[in-house]
C-alpha cells in the first residue's frame, strides 16, 4: 500500500521534503537494491554488503564513512529500483523540534530567529 503522501507530491518533491536521502541504508536496504541491480558484479556487492556475513564490509563501506542513500547510488550505477521500492526502503524525513542559525557576520548581540512550522 503507498504511503498518503504519494500522488500528492512531486517527484522531485518527494526526494526534497519527504524522503531522507541523506540517511545511511541500513543492511537489510542493500541486500533489496541487489535485487534492482542489473550488473551481476554490483548485485553480488550489494548482497555481500547487506548479507549476514558482511558486517565488517557494511561498516567499512556504509557505517564508517557515513555513505547515504545519494553516495550509494551514486556508487552503484546499475541500480534501478522502482518508486515503490524506494518509498519503501528509504526513511522518511523527521521534524526538528529546532534549528539553529548563525549570522553571517560576528555579532556581540543575540538574534533570535523564530517560526512557527506545522505538519501535516
Amino acid at each position: 500500500k503507498n504511503p498518503s503522501f504519494v500522488g500528492q507530491c512531486t517527484i522531485r518533491e518527494l526526494f526534497a521534503r519527504v524522503l531522507d536521502i541523506d540517511s545511511m541504508p541500513r543492511p537489510f536496504a542493500f541486500e533489496q537494491l541487489a535485487l534492482c541491480a542489473t550488473n551481476s558484479e554490483e548485485q553480488e556487492k550489494l548482497f555481500e554488503i547487506g548479507g549476514p556475513e558482511g558486517v565488517d564490509l557494511y561498516y567499512d563501506y556504509c557505517y564508517r564513512e557515513r555513505r547515504s542513500w545519494v553516495e550509494v547510488f551514486r556508487d552503484f550505477t546499475s541500480l534501478r529500483p522502482s518508486l515503490d521500492r524506494l518509498i519503501s526502503l528509504i526513511p522518511r524525513l523527521q521534524p526538528r523540534a529546532f534549528s539553529i542559525a548563525s549570522p553571517p557576520f560576528p555579532s556581540h548581540s543575540l538574534v533570535l530567529c523564530i517560526a512557527v512550522v506545522k505538519y501535516k
